[in-house]
Formats: structure tokens, sequence, C-alpha cells
């Protein structure tokens, strides 16, 4: 089902045109997060360059942590990601974005 729903949305040109603006938004949401996120960990965590998280594009971004340090912002500060230190750039939010930068910063 899901071929025809993209066929019809992309063969039908204002429907196309408004999933374009959605993406475009949800893009720069992303980019403004990732800035969000990059400027609050580095004045949290003055000995750590986090810079490479606001160059970077998509959902994801991979932060070099160990696996011990994630395994302590799980257990600690219940923040979940995968071992390999992945999280959800989508997921941080103004109201969270404290949280986390503080929870990083402290097993740092």
């Amino acid at each position: 089902h899901g071929a025809i729903i993209v066929g019809m949305i992309l063969g039908d040109k204002e429907l196309k045109n408004n999933w374009k603006a959605e993406l475009d938004q949800m893009q720069q949401n992303i980019n403004t997060l990732r800035g969000l996120f990059t400027d609050n960990i580095q004045t949290k965590s003055e000995n750590h360059d986090f810079n490479f998280v606001k160059s970077q594009c998509g959902m994801f971004s991979i932060l070099g942590l160990t696996v011990e340090q994630v395994i302590q912002l799980r257990e600690e500060f219940s923040i979940y990601m995968v071992n390999n230190s992945r999280i959800n750039i989508a997921g941080v939010s103004a109201t969270n974005i404290d949280y986390l930068t503080d929870s990083i910063a402290t097993v740092l």
C-alpha cells in the first residue's frame, strides 16, 4: 500500500508541494536542534569537542561516548541510546536539552 500512497502524493502537484514543505521544515528543525545541542554541550564540557554534531545531517548522530558512559547515562539518568552512542537528534527538544547535555557532561 505504501507505493500507492507515494504515487498519489507525488502524482498530485499540491500534495507533493505540501510534502516538500513539511520535509524542509523537518530538516530545518533538526538542524536547529543540532546547533542547540552542540552549543549547550560545548559550554558544559570544555575538554570535549562536539562541533561535529552541528555539521552532520540526518536524524541521528554518534556522540563518540564509550559503552560505559552510555550505560551510565541509561542507568543513572534514564537517557537511552544504543551502545555506540547513537542518539536521535529529532528526539531532542528545548524542554529536555539541558537535562540531556548536563547528563552527558556528567559522564564525560
